[in-house]
């Protein structure tokens, strides 16, 4: 977006006066925290905002407090705060001023200064307090000092888990570009299918990470198990397919980049191998451009072996769909039976009785 000349920005302010018929707020204007404060005075006496994107302004904690008191009380449902001068400070007050919120399906917080801490306080809102009941979609990319350890994956399941008192789940998390490396990404999936009763999880991506062979086991063992509940799973960008700090670079020996491609083609081939053990739930897999012939194969037997997969679950849908329309029909079918034969009895015992008389 383009910054606002003053002019324009208090013509703006004062066309909102008053408004009550906005529902989607999406200013990216490289806003400063006064502008944005003052354009949320106006948006308060609106009830029916549903959609906040403020993303890339020079919206910063101090900002934060006064820009959404003004909305305490709106039944917002999606909030997007991505690129802005944000860190744990400012996401501690943010939750807190949105304590009430129980409407929220969608928080994009990506690309900010956040680490650990702000993943420990949304475990603490989601989790302990029951607040954001119905958060579906999680978007927290770019923040690469978000998971470090341990601590950081297990705070992460407990928010992707099935809460009891809604029984929705986030099953729309994004991780690109967070520094995930092999020991994260491996404890990640283990903990994964260990809960994988309890959590609903549809989307996942982790595109550009430090994600390389070391962590094939741990995926493929996760995506090998009937019970996988992801749908949509996004790689790209990382070391495991693609070599991205040695293919262009001349200085390397020949046989690094061969040992690369052999260690992508045995990442695909167990990848398909893992699909092919029972897995009926993957739909959609994004490992980005593939140059290399081998791993080209690779990725088209993986491909076939989802879209025949989909056609299967089609087919098994379909099947249920006339199969309860048949035991309705049945239904109906056996309800009239059973009136017809009520009135056969009741005419029968008629007809004798009157013989009587």
């Amino acid at each position: 977006g383009n910054s606002f000349s003053n002019d324009f920005f208090h013509e703006l302010v004062i066309a909102l006066e008053d408004n009550k018929s906005i529902q989607n707020i999406d200013i990216s204007a490289f806003l400063n925290d006064e502008e944005i404060i003052e354009l949320f005075k106006q948006f308060s006496k609106n009830p029916n905002i549903s959609v906040i994107d403020i993303s890339n302004n020079s919206f910063s904690n101090l900002g934060v407090s006064p820009v959404f008191k003004y909305m305490y009380d709106n039944n917002v449902r999606i909030l997007r705060i991505d690129g802005n001068n944000i860190n744990d400070e400012g996401m501690k007050e943010l939750f807190q001023l949105r304590k009430t919120q129980k409407s929220l399906i969608e928080l994009s917080i990506s690309n900010l200064d956040i680490t650990d801490k702000s993943l420990q306080i949304l475990e603490k809102l989601i989790v302990e307090e029951n607040i954001f009941p119905n958060l579906k979609i999680l978007k927290i990319s770019n923040n690469k000092e978000l998971m470090k350890d341990d601590m950081a994956i297990k705070r992460m399941i407990s928010i992707l888990k099935k809460r009891r008192s809604s029984k929705t789940s986030v099953r729309h998390l994004e991780l690109n570009s967070c520094m995930i490396d092999d020991t994260i990404c491996g404890n990640f999936f283990d903990m994964l299918l260990k809960h994988i009763e309890e959590i609903d999880l549809r989307i996942l991506s982790l595109v550009n990470n430090k994600i390389t062979y070391e962590s094939t086991y741990s995926i493929c063992n996760y995506f090998s198990s009937c019970k996988a509940s992801i749908s949509t799973f996004m790689i790209a960008s990382n070391p495991i397919i693609h070599n991205i700090n040695n293919s262009y670079n001349r200085n390397n020996k020949l046989n690094e980049v061969i040992d690369n491609d052999c260690s992508r083609v045995l990442f695909l081939e167990n990848f398909l191998d893992a699909l092919n053990k029972g897995n009926i739930s993957l739909e959609a897999i994004d490992f980005g451009p593939i140059s290399c012939k081998e791993c080209y194969s690779a990725k088209n037997k993986i491909k076939l072996k989802l879209n025949q997969s989909i056609e299967s679950k089609s087919k098994a849908d379909s099947n249920s769909i006339n199969m309860k329309a048949n035991q309705k029909t049945d239904a109906v079918i056996s309800s009239n039976f059973n009136i017809f034969a009520y009135l056969r009895k009741y005419f029968t015992l008629f007809i004798s009785g009157s013989s009587l008389i």
